[in-house]
């Protein structure tokens, strides 16, 4: 549309009216050496327009496949889930400082929301006394670590940002709330979430960031049929990627196929597989390469089978 009105503008301003009744045998007294049109003839500003429009749309293009703040190498990075649980307890202060200190590549961190609208770091939907993290208040998770001690603690023990985080969003609501703090302080970071609005929401607000949709929902006590038709939506989720725009796909591991990887890698969109914890597992995605991200609670041993792989190819 907006090339149209261009044109007819052009054709009503710039073209005489006695160039308008000239035959197509008396064009080329239009004609320069070397262009098409001459800037006067009427027809280089909708060409040029084209060239615009063009332009515009790669740089949008561009824009949507960014692999934003976290550089994935030739090789699959290491994430280390909830700061890994061979050296300390998951998810508590001293795993992510024993992660830190030895220079984990990507630390994942589950985030969720209060009713009041405080940020915690906490894995599961419910408190050990019953009750859901978004239906109780700030009092009530005053022994949890919040969102902001977690930023503050990267800054403290990695202050040259060589870790990355890997953001796990758990419900929907507060994901800028989440995301800026990492955006201010210049912390290479991805997004992961179950949640379709929430991936579009980031892919809106912050375009430049990396958001992925994860695949491999909790089925629980759904009914047979949605049970199925949600599996069968994570098998094919080439509808839910693409509406929601998202960078790249974190999915499980029991999902993993290579049809999927292909059409991603087509697309150039990331692949991260969470929780792989056996050995075996590891030794055979790091052998094939076609992820970008391993999650795992033995983030050590990963290491060890990665360098193992690698050794062996580099024997080859």
């Amino acid at each position: 549309r907006e090339f149209r009105s261009s044109y007819r503008g052009c054709l009503s301003t710039r073209w005489p009216a006695s160039r308008r009744r000239t035959s197509t045998r008396d064009l080329s007294q239009f004609r320069s050496p070397g262009t098409l049109w001459r800037p006067g003839c009427g027809l280089w500003s909708p060409c040029h327009k084209i060239r615009e429009v063009v332009r515009s749309l790669a740089k949008a293009s561009a824009r949507n496949r960014r692999m934003a703040r976290v550089s994935f190498p030739s090789f699959p990075l290491v994430s280390w889930h909830r700061g890994g649980q061979e050296i300390h307890p998951s998810a508590s202060r001293e795993a992510f400082v024993a992660a830190l200190e030895r220079g984990a590549e990507l630390v994942e961190i589950d985030v969720r929301c209060t009713r009041d609208g405080f940020l915690v770091c906490y894995h599961d939907e419910h408190l050990p006394n019953g009750l859901a993290v978004r239906d109780v208040s700030r009092d009530d998770v005053v022994s949890l670590m919040s969102w902001s001690e977690f930023v503050a603690l990267l800054n403290e023990s990695d202050p040259n940002r060589r870790t990355g985080v890997h953001l796990d969003l758990k419900d929907v609501g507060y994901e800028l709330f989440a995301v800026d703090p990492l955006i201010t302080t210049h912390r290479p970071f991805f997004v992961t979430s179950l949640e379709k609005q929430s991936i579009q929401l980031l892919r809106q607000e912050r375009p430049d960031e990396d958001a992925f949709l994860t695949v491999g929902r909790d089925r629980g006590s759904r009914s047979r049929w949605s049970r199925w038709w949600l599996r069968a939506s994570e098998i094919f989720p080439y509808v839910n990627v693409m509406s929601t725009k998202a960078t790249g796909v974190a999915i499980h591991h029991s999902l993993l196929r290579p049809r999927l990887v292909r059409w991603l890698r087509r697309r150039n969109l990331r692949v991260v597989v969470w929780t792989v914890n056996g050995r075996d597992a590891m030794a055979h995605l790091f052998a094939g390469r076609s992820i970008d991200a391993l999650t795992t609670n033995f983030p050590l041993k990963a290491l060890a089978v990665r360098g193992e792989r690698t050794a062996a190819r580099m024997a080859e």
